[in-house]
């Protein structure tokens, strides 16, 4: 259900013309163990970056949180449970909204540890 409501907001907000990148981006997934997770108390105004065990298409580097987000600390929290507790995480993210700090280096959209 939340992924109809994900693609179906992505559907509209592209129907709009307020926002033609989210409306052209492909949302890739990737299933894993959190491994590294960095934090830049400057660049981005504390942008979080981590790896999984597994990729998504052109995430080869991980994927990203950005801090003005609305739900950051609810996804910060998820990745840090999954960190301490060694569980799985399922991120999905958007493949054309890559960090500005590296390269393929993907914006997260959702996170669920399973």
């Amino acid at each position: 259900m939340k992924r109809f409501f994900l693609s179906w907001g992505l559907f509209a907000t592209g129907i709009l013309g307020c926002g033609w990148q989210l409306a052209n981006a492909t949302q890739v997934a990737a299933v894993g163990i959190v491994g590294q997770i960095s934090t830049y108390t400057t660049f981005g105004n504390g942008d979080v970056v981590f790896t999984l065990s597994s990729t998504a298409p052109g995430c080869t580097n991980g994927f990203w949180l950005r801090p003005t987000d609305e739900g950051f600390k609810f996804a910060l929290a998820a990745l840090l449970e999954a960190k301490a507790t060694g569980s799985t995480l399922q991120v999905d993210a958007l493949d054309t909204d890559l960090w500005a700090g590296g390269t393929s280096t993907c914006r997260v959209t959702f996170l669920v540890n399973q």
